[in-house]
C-alpha cells in the first residue's frame, strides 16, 4: 500500500513538472499549494570558504527586498531577487547598492518549485552570497545553495545542501574577515 501511495505521489510530481509554461510578474511573494522539488548537480564544489572566495566574482553581505519570477528555461521556473548590499566583501559597484540574483526555482500557478537544500530566497532574508555572474549584470550562487549563508540574528549558518565541509565562521564579522584573508 505504501510503494503505491508513494509511485502515486511521484507520478503527480512528474506531471505537475512537464506542466510547467509561461511567466508573471511576484509583487508578493504568493503561497503555493503544492510543491515540486528538483535534484540539481552543481558545476561546482567548494570544501572550505577560502576555496568558494577566491573562485567568486563578487561576495556581498545585505537583504532581499524584491522578488520577480523570471523567465523560464524549457520548463525549469527561474526568480530573480534584487537584494540591497550593505557590505561589498569582494568587488564593488560602480552604479549602486544592489545586484540581481537568478535562483532556479518559483512559484507558478499555485505550485512552488525548488532545488533540493536550495529553499527560494525571501524578502526579507539576510545573508552573505558568494556570487558567479551569468548575464551582464545578473548574478547567481556558486554552487547553489554552498553560495549562500544565512544569517539570522548576527549568526551565520551553511545551508543543508552546502558542499563546505569544515565548520565556517559563525558571525557576519568573522566570516568578512575570513573570505577578506582569503583574497589576500
Amino acid at each position: 500500500m505504501n510503494t503505491c501511495k508513494a509511485a502515486v505521489a511521484l507520478a503527480a510530481i512528474a506531471i505537475t513538472s512537464i506542466a510547467l509554461t509561461g511567466c508573471a510578474q511576484q509583487d508578493t511573494e504568493p503561497v503555493a499549494q503544492k510543491t515540486v522539488v528538483s535534484h540539481p548537480s552543481y558545476a561546482e564544489s567548494f570544501a572550505t570558504l577560502g576555496d568558494m572566495s577566491t573562485s567568486a566574482d563578487i561576495v556581498v553581505h545585505g537583504v532581499v527586498t524584491a522578488s520577480t519570477l523570471g523567465e523560464p528555461i524549457g520548463d525549469i521556473a527561474t526568480s530573480e531577487y534584487t537584494f540591497k548590499v550593505d557590505n561589498w566583501i569582494k568587488g564593488a559597484s560602480t552604479t549602486n547598492d544592489e545586484v540581481t540574483v537568478f535562483q532556479t526555482g518559483g512559484v507558478v500557478d499555485d505550485v512552488t518549485y525548488v532545488a533540493e537544500d536550495d529553499p527560494l530566497m525571501t524578502v526579507g532574508e539576510e545573508a552573505i552570497l558568494y556570487l558567479g555572474e551569468g548575464d551582464p549584470g545578473v548574478f547567481h550562487t556558486v554552487a547553489g545553495p554552498t553560495g549562500r549563508l544565512d544569517v539570522t540574528d548576527g549568526q551565520v549558518r551553511k545551508l543543508a545542501g552546502s558542499s563546505i565541509a569544515v565548520p565556517i565562521p559563525s558571525t557576519v564579522k568573522s566570516v568578512e574577515e575570513a573570505t577578506e584573508a582569503a583574497l589576500r
